[in-house]
């Protein structure tokens, strides 16, 4: 029966494999009707749609319908052959299609990526009652988390003890295995293999006097075979396996779908689209609960997907604006807003800062590899943090900036020099307690952080943080942390650990601007030019050209007028302004 195995197939996919694109293979059924030609309908309509945005593509991995001789298998395989054409997505065996036959069927599939796919550092099988969360499979494939070997579900608990009864789809005679308990395999509803392992597994595979070629596929190539070869299995909480209950499976809080790379046990192509269509009409942030688990917290210790081109060094100062891995749109032209203006002469100051995108290009990206969303500001703060323990502890200080920010770098330089700052976080201090405005994205619940005592910490939006507490703090948050890990991250990260660790946070008034929607001569606050002189940063700047003209009608100069908009900045109206000052106040920009 192995030697079918080496047979060419049918059929084959109209996409090769090619370096640039993961190969995703489905093992369906034979059918052109229901319940497997519905989920292979399914998986095309939703999962397998967006795989394509992140440059996956699925293949559905078939054998030949029962007996090939009967007028029934004929008109099936006609449609087989049919849908091929259409979606070119289907590379068919040529032994029957029968449960038995499934590790005959993953064996084939070894033995054609190794001639087809071995460009790709991955490739992943799934059973087709799957949904796969594609981005988050992309984000992990792309930092390089799954190790040389076979990476999914360990069998636990009763999957790892032979079933004696004979009516089991998995049973397993004494006689051909005798011991209690099986050795560690994956269950197949889906894993991820490394390519550099796929030619010694087959090999073992085909090997019937080393290892009796059992049915039950995933047990014995990720167990019996994997164990005999020596190749590393891994478990992985992010391929549940849930079972058959279709209504315990399918019924389920979707936002547990953000955590996961795969979801099994959704049976029919309807289950598979309610299960994805479900989980689209919700966001991260809808999703996300007011705290991280600790478990979450082993994503900050990652290394980053990017980093800067230019390494930390004793003579320069980093500053660390926090932006949004988006490459159009208003964060794009925040960054280079910034590298246009303060960031472009923070250089002569020698200070250099560090963004999020365009890393080829401008060599200033530091990227981690958990989703960009306002909820996880606190793990990029904490995972900045680690970066800089093992960095950037050359320097005294580093500054964390937002990305709707103007920094005077000359005046903080100077400030640095003359030892300004002291050990802790330095910025615009507020205190207070822990908001309880359920309808304010910085609330937290009572339940989540019952401590309602006044703290003080610093605003987000500008910290100078001296380097001896890095460690500090880092080690407070990790190691010595019992309690929730909040998500507002000002609060959290220079407040509450702060205050448990221990460490000094200072007020610096008069040094920054927080400048909200003011309007000049309108009795609120309003800013002249000169001012900039005196402050090290102002916050939420949009510069509006009308305003500039309203304010010159009224004889505001040298009063010039910031919002806290959606950034789009008008350097070119602004300069002009700024012109006509010179010669009044000594201004450097």
């Amino acid at each position: 029966e192995l030697l079918l195995t080496t047979a060419e197939p049918l059929i084959e996919p109209k996409h090769k494999c090619s370096h640039n694109w993961t190969q995703i293979f489905v093992h369906s059924a034979a059918k052109t009707s229901g319940k497997y030609y519905d989920r292979r309908t399914a998986t095309r309509d939703t999962w397998a749609s967006e795989a394509l945005k992140h440059h996956m593509r699925v293949t559905f991995v078939l054998a030949y319908h029962k007996n090939p001789d009967s007028n029934e298998s004929q008109e099936i395989q006609r449609n087989i052959t049919t849908e091929s054409e259409k979606y070119g997505d289907i590379l068919q065996f040529g032994f029957v299609d029968a449960y038995y036959n499934l590790t005959l069927k993953a064996i084939s599939l070894l033995n054609w990526v190794s001639k087809q796919c071995l460009v790709n550092d991955y490739v992943i099988k799934t059973d087709d009652d799957i949904v796969v969360n594609t981005e988050r499979l992309r984000q992990r494939i792309d930092k390089k988390a799954f190790k040389s070997g076979i990476t999914g579900y360990m069998a636990k608990g009763v999957d790892t003890k032979p079933p004696r009864n004979a009516n089991s789809n998995w049973y397993m005679p004494s006689d051909v295995y005798p011991l209690d308990r099986y050795p560690p395999y994956l269950l197949g509803a889906a894993y991820v293999m490394s390519t550099d392992i796929i030619d010694k597994l087959y090999r073992f595979a085909m090997n019937a006097s080393i290892l009796p070629v059992l049915r039950i596929d995933d047990l014995y190539l990720t167990g019996f075979v994997s164990q005999t070869a020596g190749i590393d299995r891994y478990d992985d909480q992010e391929f549940p396996n849930h079972g058959s209950d279709v209504s315990q499976v399918c019924d389920v809080n979707v936002c547990r779908l953000y955590d996961y790379v795969s979801y099994h046990g959704c049976h029919t192509g309807n289950n598979v689209r309610h299960l994805w269509n479900s989980w689209k009409n919700t966001t991260i942030n809808s999703c996300l609960p007011y705290e991280h688990s600790v478990s979450e917290l082993y994503l900050t210790k990652d290394e980053p997907l990017i980093q800067p081109k230019h390494k930390c060094s004793h003579n320069w100062t980093q500053i660390f604006v926090h932006s949004a891995a988006k490459s159009s749109g208003k964060y794009y032209d925040r960054r280079t807003a910034t590298r246009d203006t303060w960031a472009s002469e923070a250089l002569k100051h020698h200070m250099k800062r560090n963004i999020t995108t365009e890393s080829d290009k401008y060599g200033d990206i530091l990227e981690f590899g958990f989703v960009d969303a306002y909820y996880n500001l606190t793990f990029k703060a904490i995972s900045l943090l680690n970066w800089i323990s093992k960095e950037c502890l050359v320097n005294d200080y580093v500054i964390k900036t937002d990305d709707d920010i103007v920094v005077n770098t000359e005046r903080l330089r100077q400030r640095k020099y003359k030892m300004a700052f002291k050990s802790g976080i330095t910025g615009d201090m507020y205190r207070g307690s822990a908001r309880r405005d359920k309808d304010g994205r910085n609330y937290i619940p009572y339940d989540v952080y019952p401590n309602n005592n006044s703290i003080s910490y610093t605003f987000g939006y500008f910290q100078i943080i001296s380097t001896d507490i890095i460690d500090n703090m880092y080690k407070t948050i990790i190691i010595d942390n019992d309690d929730a890990v909040l998500k507002v991250e000002d609060f959290y990260m220079t407040g509450v650990i702060t205050h448990r660790a221990n460490l000094p946070v200072h007020n610096d008034p008069g040094e920054y601007d927080l400048v909200l929607d003011i309007g000049c001569g309108s009795g609120n606050i309003t800013q002249t030019i000169g001012d900039i002189l005196k402050v090290k940063q102002i916050y939420g700047i949009d510069v509006d050209k009308e305003m500039i003209g309203f304010a010159t009608q009224n004889h505001c100069k040298p009063y010039i007028q910031y919002f806290a908009q959606d950034f789009g900045a008008d350097w070119d109206v602004l300069a002009p302004e700024l012109r006509a000052l010179e010669g009044k106040v000594d201004l450097i920009f």
